[in-house]
């Protein structure tokens, strides 16, 4: 009814991967106007035979095995995103500039922010402490705008990309 307003959609893991995944996937092509900010914060595990997002970089399948997460601005770029961003609350003005950025986009707009949980009990597991955890997000990212899909992928060793990967407002950086 209001073509100019926009819909903002903040998810995390449980929420985008366990049952939100198949629903961005099926705005492929559709160019809603929605801005998914999903807040990713690594954490995957198991219970039971149910997949729960639980530790960085790697989570168990129902069968016991461990297996790393899929590139999700891939994933974003293959629904047809006009505009993918990825973050960390560190680069907090860059990331409040990407949000102006992809509400300024027509169509579907996908932000990744990498974010140390904070409320997991880091006691038995030993998933470092508040300081080390943001640490951990400085030391190992760097901001590379524009790089192809396959290098922002946290699953390849060094550093983890940040910036913006698709901005369909300048010409060429969006694929057909």
């Amino acid at each position: 009814e209001h073509p100019e307003d926009r819909v903002i959609c903040f998810l995390n893991n449980a929420d985008f991967m366990l049952t939100g995944a198949d629903d961005f996937l099926k705005a492929k092509g559709t160019h809603a106007p929605l801005l998914v900010i999903y807040i990713n914060n690594f954490i995957y595990n198991i219970s039971g035979a149910e997949g729960f997002p639980m530790t960085p970089y790697i989570r168990k399948t129902a069968g016991g095995d461990f297996e790393l997460p899929f590139n999700i601005p891939r994933l974003a770029e293959h629904v047809g995103a006009d505009y993918i961003a990825r973050w960390t609350p560190l680069r907090a003005g860059w990331l409040k500039y990407s949000i102006l950025d992809a509400l300024e986009s027509k169509g579907l707009s996908f932000i990744e922010v990498l974010n140390p949980c904070l409320i997991y009990d880091t006691t038995d597991r030993r998933l470092l402490n508040a300081s080390e955890r943001m640490q951990f997000y400085d030391e190992r990212t760097r901001i590379k705008n524009f790089a192809p899909a396959e290098e922002w992928d946290i699953r390849k060793s060094g550093s983890i990309l940040l910036g913006t990967l698709v901005d369909g407002r300048k010409k060429g950086n969006i694929k057909p």
